[in-house]
């Protein structure tokens, strides 16, 4: 049986071994201490993707066929404009679910079955003469007869290849931003989700103060939200400004939290490089097909889906792409 490594634990890499471990022997090598990669959950709290939708019938079959539940979104009552001054206004939300005890929880149970090396970082990845693609990490090399990166397209470009990849591949990979890779996710855990007692969603759109944008994000034992801001500002991204601009927003119950996460996604290594603080203006126009090493050498990840890029069902639908090339 020939064998496949594939480089990164999150998602898209998690899938690809579920998808192929009936014809390779598969091993995936994962830098980070922990499966998941993006999606990255502490106590059931999302600090990356939060969501799926009813129209993405590849993440929806996965959750049901690995037994997990979902839920609404929270979006009863209405939302806030935060400026100058403070304005309700009824939200118009397209509707959302997420997973119960995270999205991390989802990565988790799908990797059950998978072998797996964590804190094993890839270094350099080597096209060698026995007709193998050789792997030094940090730890100990390995060798496959075909190798799937599944690392954010600019993450992926900073590994060493011998021989270099072509300037077209390498070009490619170092222009494809990485989906949220400019965002700090922030999460504030409440007893309960006091909000609501007002009558509002936790839906708030902000021009003042360090999180544009803030969602209910609680769950069956806890109140929550969280709140997107902008990698360029991170020095002004703190609990005590968050709190301040939650306390502006909603009322001084704000200030009665249980623990607050700052997650800047820009910061990590191996999910965002320096490039991608630039905030992108829209959604990208993902989708590719690359590959090096006369094919022994694949990349794939929610930004090279033709569908669905940058979400978790893009995430998915680049895996099927890569399975389709290889045939199986």
């Amino acid at each position: 049986m020939k064998k496949i490594i594939i480089i990164g634990a999150g998602l898209s890499g998690l899938y690809l071994a579920k998808l192929l471990e009936d014809t390779y022997d598969v091993l995936i090598l994962e830098a980070r201490d922990r499966v998941g990669g993006r999606a990255f959950s502490i106590d059931g709290h999302d600090l990356g993707p939060s969501w799926v939708w009813p129209h993405q019938p590849r993440i929806l079959r996965l959750i049901k066929e690995l037994g997990l539940e979902t839920f609404e979104q929270y979006t009863k009552g209405e939302g806030i404009y935060h400026a100058n001054t403070t304005e309700r206004f009824t939200p118009s939300l397209q509707h959302s679910l997420r997973v119960k005890g995270g999205m991390q929880h989802l990565c988790e149970t799908l990797s059950q079955r998978t072998k797996i090396r964590l804190n094993h970082e890839v270094i350099t990845c080597s096209d060698d003469n026995d007709g193998l693609v050789h792997l030094q990490t940090d730890k100990e090399d390995f060798k496959a007869d075909i190798v799937l990166n599944t690392l954010p397209p600019r993450v992926a470009a900073t590994l060493a290849y011998e021989p270099s990849l072509k300037d077209d591949v390498l070009d490619k990979l170092q222009n494809v931003p990485t989906w949220m890779g400019y965002i700090i996710k922030v999460v504030l855990v409440y007893p309960k989700p006091f909000w609501r007692d007002a009558g509002l969603s936790g839906f708030v759109f902000s021009h003042k103060g360090p999180l544009s944008e803030i969602h209910d994000a609680s769950t069956s034992t806890e109140g929550a939200l969280f709140g997107f801001a902008s990698a360029k500002n991170a020095q002004h991204v703190t609990k005590e400004l968050v709190i301040e601009q939650l306390v502006d927003v909603f009322s001084e119950e704000a200030r009665k939290y249980l623990k607050v996460y700052i997650q800047n996604w820009n910061d990590e290594k191996y999910s965002a490089t320096p490039q991608d603080i630039a905030r992108l203006s829209a959604h990208p126009e993902y989708g590719y097909a690359l590959s090096s090493f006369d094919g022994k050498l694949l990349f794939c990840s929610t930004e090279s889906a033709f569908e669905h890029g940058g979400y978790l069902e893009g995430s998915l639908a680049s895996a099927h792409q890569i399975v389709q090339k290889l045939g199986v």
